[in-house]
């Protein structure tokens, strides 16, 4: 029952809260034929992906320069000197800064992973920089955010990825599978033990940088994060740094998830609700209200204190009941934006219906369980 209730909310909640951000609209939602099937069809994708997922192998960049170049927005010809035109993997043509602003010698490490989905090979890239140069790309990619850069390896564009925030320690891309051998080309194999000498030294660079900054809560998370990663076990030492820091900024509640497995593992259920319920005090956005919401379910459901995860999921389906669909303003007007948005309310009506079928299960179950105690202990 635990993972119903709390399915049921996660799975909505990633709805309503839309994935441009993490990279999946563009690659799920047709705009010219909005797919109606969106919760299933991301859902599904992730699944497959999980899966089917497997570590190619570990490299260092090689002889043949790897390059992070901006794309030009600009229309002024004047202005255009710094600029070239290159050819991209679709054949396209774009208008790239001469100048890259991340090169080689800022990377470390790169991870190369393999997943299948509709039966096509997908190659995920995962970039390690180096700490040195962290400060540097860490500035330059906070001025490019919303902004494309282009991966360039040799004369060809392999991927031009917009930059959602500032990057710090590492950086995500996804490589045609047609394009991957030149990607590959020059790289160098390296063995695992090499890139968890990074993870160390990352965690000394940080560990410097909030000497001098003691304040940056954005660093500290990111050496919890870091601190978990390098050892899953050291939890103490990660949760004591998400609790201070997380409280004190807010907007990092994002991060409470990595928390979250952290205190299951510690099994300190009672130090988790304290924590989740002073967040929930913080908090001002209804979506990040479930998501909290929602690992309090699960940790009442691993204490077995069903009442706690009936009164918890009912504040869940009242927020689902208030929450409005998004408008979806990206998807041209027609019945091809009305069909989709039908669809949608649908979703949100069965995802409540399920919620509310969930919760009248568990209270079934827990009356039962009074009335056989009743009659097994009469007074």
């Amino acid at each position: 029952m635990v993972g119903r209730i709390s399915f049921v909310a996660i799975v909505f909640l990633l709805v309503i809260s839309g994935y441009s951000s993490l990279g999946y609209a563009s690659q799920v939602i047709d705009i010219n034929n909005p797919d109606p099937n969106l919760w299933e069809s991301i859902q599904g994708e992730l699944r497959e992906r999980n899966r089917s997922r497997q570590t190619v192998g570990y490299f260092t960049p090689g002889k043949e320069v790897l390059e992070f170049r901006a794309v030009s927005e600009l229309t002024d010809k004047e202005h255009q000197s710094d600029y070239e035109w290159m050819e991209t993997s679709n054949k396209d043509r774009l208008l790239v800064f001469k100048k890259a602003v991340i090169d080689s010698n800022d990377i470390y490490g790169i991870l190369i992973e393999k997943t299948v989905y509709n039966g096509n090979d997908l190659y995920m890239i995962t970039l390690h920089f180096r700490p040195e140069s962290y400060d540097k790309i860490h500035e330059v990619t906070g001025h490019l955010i919303e902004k494309r850069l282009a991966i360039v390896r040799g004369s060809i564009i392999l991927s031009t990825p917009v930059v959602q925030e500032a990057l710090k320690g590492f950086a995500n891309m996804q490589i045609d599978f047609n394009f991957i051998d030149k990607f590959k080309e020059g790289l160098i194999p390296i063995d695992q033990a090499s890139m968890e000498t990074l993870n160390k030294r990352t965690i000394e660079w940080l560990e410097e940088k909030i000497k001098k900054n003691p304040n940056d809560t954005e660093m500290i998370v990111w050496l919890a994060l870091e601190y978990n990663k390098n050892n899953p076990k050291d939890c103490e030492k990660t949760v004591s740094l998400f609790e201070k820091n997380i409280l004190a900024n807010p907007a990092l509640i994002m991060y409470a998830r990595a928390a979250h497995g952290c205190y299951r593992f510690l099994k300190q259920y009672e130090r988790a609700l304290n924590f989740y319920k002073i967040t929930l005090s913080a908090v001002k956005d209804k979506t990040d209200e479930m998501d909290i919401r929602t690992m309090i379910i699960e940790i009442y459901g691993l204490k077995g204190d069903m009442q706690g995860m009936v009164n918890e999921a009912e504040q869940n389906l009242q927020i689902m009941k208030e929450i409005p669909l998004p408008s979806f303003d990206s998807i041209p007007e027609g019945p091809g934006k009305e069909r989709f948005i039908k669809e949608m309310r649908m979703k949100q009506e069965q995802a409540i219906k399920g919620m509310e079928d969930s919760i009248q299960k568990v209270k079934a179950e827990l009356k039962q369980g009074k009335e056989k105690d009743s009659t097994s202990n009469p007074q």
